[in-house]
Formats: structure tokens, sequence, C-alpha cells
């Protein structure tokens, strides 16, 4: 009796586990949308060291959001993507790729935005979607974009502090709002030309969307409430997220894939986002990291990997620590003789960041891309003024070696500030060779284009700093051409946990600080 039981019991669990299989292969056989929250993503995955799961929620960064999207564009059983942009922060950069996706993905099935209000990044996102909606009560904010820069000689000269600023060479401006009383007319260009570019990106979007007459749209008005958007076409009706039910009738909730492949052969990916300091370190307070050391140690295993034929290097840096740059910059050197090395930029690849791309064997940039700034920056603050008459404080330095205190609080000699610039000089140089040699450009060409001026990703294609205007699926897709069996796998670096909120955010708010950045937008 005991026996027919235990054998009806596996009967019908067996039975079970068929009805179950049977209704999945139905199930996955029938349409289906997906919906995703688009808000902050970051560019690569956070791995504490000596930590070996990580304590962030990190489901996604830039990199497989796009890669996941990508490889369901030609999927016939999706027929719907909703996309909430209501907390969307993703840069410019990462936000003109992901709109060309979805050019692409609109093709072949309906691509519908929400958000409760649409800044300027959101919207530009939106008007590639098939239509936009938000509720009532909702702001479309398209004013046009600025940059509101801060300038304290006035305020340094009243507090009697000195600031020494040495510059390769004019268009190396990180340092005027503490040297000027007002931008230079190179600083001012370059601010202009960043400024520009992303007021006519966002009237070609409208002119797009219908809008016949984008300036007097956003000259005359700029600010939409839900009545007015509906009155100028700027969205495409007044909806809620519950009555986007809808849209998802007899269509089961799909999600994303994975983006795991089976193959020996594969191509390396390497994010690397953050200042380059000496170590890499990730701050929980601000969500910053930085590129240090750990990032050569994981291109020397990737180097020694005889399964890795060629690499992707994604790099979104403004710069940093000249030493750690060349380290970097070297590995990548020795790699790309080895295997194929591709490097796509982000919303930023700059001065440090320019100089570990240019021994790629290619650079990808967006036309959104900021890079260049071939150039070197020395400062010097001196207080002792301000301790003095300010303060009420006396320095006294004892000292054994004549300029050992050349950081101290006393101002430099003018021997100490040509040393200086001296030292800045022999920097500079090495850039403009490291640039020649990896670019295979004349050291002249590359001093003409250089001066630490940025330059917008087509721009910066026209004057060969980079070879190709795409983004990270266009650079992939370039390797994958040409490794067609090889799969994919993301290599990760080690950080450390800063817990210095002061220092760590000061280093990255002083590199970050030239506004062309326009973050705020």
């Amino acid at each position: 009796m005991m026996k027919r039981l235990f054998k009806l019991i596996i009967v019908i669990f067996i039975l079970i586990i068929f009805v179950f299989f049977i209704k999945g292969i139905i199930n996955s056989r029938k349409p289906y949308y997906i919906e995703l929250e688009l808000s902050n993503i970051k560019e690569e995955f956070i791995q504490l060291k000596d930590m070996p799961i990580s304590p962030l929620d990190q489901d996604e960064v830039f990199f497989t959001l796009l890669y996941k999207l990508y490889k369901i564009k030609d999927d016939e059983k999706l027929k719907l993507i909703i996309l909430n942009l209501s907390h969307y922060n993703f840069n410019f950069e990462q936000t003109y790729e992901l709109r060309k996706l979805i050019k692409a993905l609109k093709q072949k099935r309906q691509v519908l935005c929400y958000a409760d209000g649409y800044n300027q990044k959101s919207y530009y996102l939106a008007t590639a979607c098939s239509k936009i909606y938000m509720p009532n009560g909702s702001l479309i904010q398209i004013p046009g974009f600025y940059s509101e820069i801060l300038f304290y000689r006035e305020l340094i000269d009243t507090l009697k502090i000195k600031v020494y600023s040495i510059q390769f060479e004019e268009y190396k401006s990180a340092l005027e709002p503490l040297t000027n009383k007002e931008p230079s007319k190179f600083y001012k260009e370059q601010i202009e030309n960043i400024i520009n570019f992303h007021y006519n990106e966002l009237k070609n979007a409208l002119i797009e969307r219908g809008i016949k007459n984008p300036d007097s749209l956003i000259n005359n008005i700029g600010y939409f409430y839900t009545t007015d958007a509906l009155k100028y076409n700027l969205i495409d009706g007044v909806k809620y997220t519950d009555e986007f039910k809808e849209f998802k009738k007899n269509l089961r909730k799909g999600k994303l894939g994975d983006i795991s492949s089976f193959s020996v052969k594969k191509v390396a990916i390497v994010l690397l986002e953050g200042a380059i300091l000496d170590r890499d370190y990730y701050n929980p307070f601000d969500k910053t990291t930085t590129i240090g050391r750990n990032v050569v140690n994981l291109l020397e295993d990737i180097r020694s990997d005889k399964n890795v034929v060629a690499v992707l290097v994604r790099i979104n840096s403004p710069g940093g620590y000249s030493l750690i740059s060349d380290l970097i910059a070297r590995e990548i050197k020795k790699l790309g003789k080895e295997k194929e090395v591709v490097v796509s930029m982000g919303r930023v690849a700059a001065s440090g960041g320019y100089y570990i791309s240019a021994y790629a064997n290619r650079i990808f940039a967006e036309p959104f891309t900021i890079t260049g700034s071939i150039g070197v920056i020395f400062a010097k603050v001196a207080t002792d003024e301000f301790y003095r008459k300010k303060l009420f404080i006396n320095p006294y330095i004892i000292k054994k070696g004549e300029h050992a205190d050349i950081f101290a609080s006393r101002e430099l000699t003018k021997e100490e500030e040509e040393g200086m610039r001296n030292l800045a000089s022999k920097i500079y140089e090495d850039f403009i060779n490291v640039v020649s040699e990896g670019r295979k450009i004349s050291k002249d060409s590359v001093r003409a284009i250089a001066k630490g001026r940025v330059y917008l990703g087509n721009q910066a294609k026209n004057i060969g700093l980079v070879d190709s205007v795409g983004g990270l699926l266009d650079a992939l897709n370039y390797l994958k051409s040409k490794y067609k069996d090889a799969g994919i796998e993301i290599y990760k670096r080690r950080f450390e946990l800063s817990l210095d909120l002061f220092r760590l955010g000061i280093k990255q708010g002083f590199l970050f600080y030239e506004p062309i950045h326009l973050e705020p937008w």
C-alpha cells in the first residue's frame, strides 16, 4: 500500500513538473512587454576589496542595460516597451546612445515613455519614443542650457591668499576660477562650443518630433505645464501609470535576459569610471569611484589570459594623477601588442582620461563625449599672509634643504616658480609624446591641437584624436565582427571603501570642476 502511494506521489510530482514545463514553453511563445524604470546608472560594477559579495544593490551598469536591450531588438514576440523616466539621470552621452537604440527598438514595436515630469535630458530621450505621456499637473522643462561659473579672485585677494597657476597651455582652464575675475576668451570659447552643441541637439530632437519653430518654443517659454505640452505637441496624451494597462492587454510581462555567452574565446569588457588617483576608491557618500593601480593589475591579468582575443575598455574620466595615467597607458600599450584593444569613451575622457586611451588600437567617441584637454596644470596656494593678517596665526618653518618647504604656506621664489614651470613643461612634453606615438600623429601636429583644449566627439574625429564616432555598442559590434566566435565577459576590479567624505569629495570635485560637464542638465 505504501509503495503504491509512494509511486502515485512520484507520478503526480512528475506530471506537475511536466505541466509547468509545457506551460513555460507556451508562455515563452506568447507576445510580451517589458517595463523599465530608468533613474541613475553607473558605468561599472562595484566590488569591494575583501568582500566577495557587493553590499550595493546593483543589478545593472550602463553596458549591461544597453547590451540586453540590443539583444532583444529583433525579437518578434516583444510587442511593447514602457520606459518610466520620472527619476531619469543618465548623463548626456549615455542618453544619446540609449536614444539611438530606442529608435532601432521602435521599428518593430511600440516604445512608450512616461514621466512625472521631464527635464532636458529625459525629454531629449523621450523624443525617440513612439509616444510620450505624463500625468496632469506635470512640467516639461526645456529652457536651453547655461553654465554659471563662480570666480573667486577678488575673495582670494581680500583674504590675502596668493594662488600660483601654471598651465600648458592657454585652453587648460581649470584653475581660472581661482586666478581670474572672469573667464578668458579660451575658457569662454570652450564652454560656448559645448553649450551651442547641446542646444542644437535638443533643437533637432524637437524638429524630429514635428515642432516647426523650436527656437521660439525654447526661447519664448521653455517651461510647459501639461495643457501647454499638449497644445504644442510636446506630448501625445495625459496618462497615469495605472492607465497603461490598456497597452499591456493580452501581453505577458517579460524581462531583460542576461549577457552570458558560452564560448572559450572571449572579448574582455573593462569598465572604468572616475578621477585617476593613486588608489581605486569607492565613496559611499557620493557614490563616486576613482581609477587607480588596480586597473594596471587587471589589465595584466587580461594580457596573460590566453582565451581573451580582444579587449573593450570603456573610459569615463576627467583625468588626474600623471603617474597613474602613465602606468595605465603603458599597460594598454603592452596589451595592444598582443590583443586588439578598443576604447569606448563615455561622457568625458579628457586630460588623463585621454592619456590612458591614446595607445588603444581604435577609439570610439559619441558626439556628446568631451575629450582632448591634452595639457597640464600646476597649482600652489600661499596662505602665509592670510594666516598672519586674517587669522592672526604666525607660521614658523624649521627646515633642512633649501626648497624643502616649497609646499608650505609661504610664497614661492622666482626660482621655485620657474622650477615648477619646467616640471609641468616636461610632463606636458610626455603627454605630447604619448599622443603622438599612440595616434601616429607628428609631435608638431599634436602640439597644434593640444594646448589643453577640449573637443566634442565629432571634432575629435576630424582632427584624428579618435577613429570613429560611435558608442559602446558600435565598439562592441566592431570587435564582434572581427571575432565572430568570441563571447563577452566583464572583468571587474576591486575597490577600497573610502569613508573620508571631505578628502575624496574635494579631489573629485576639483578634477570635475571645469563646468563644461554641464551635468545639472
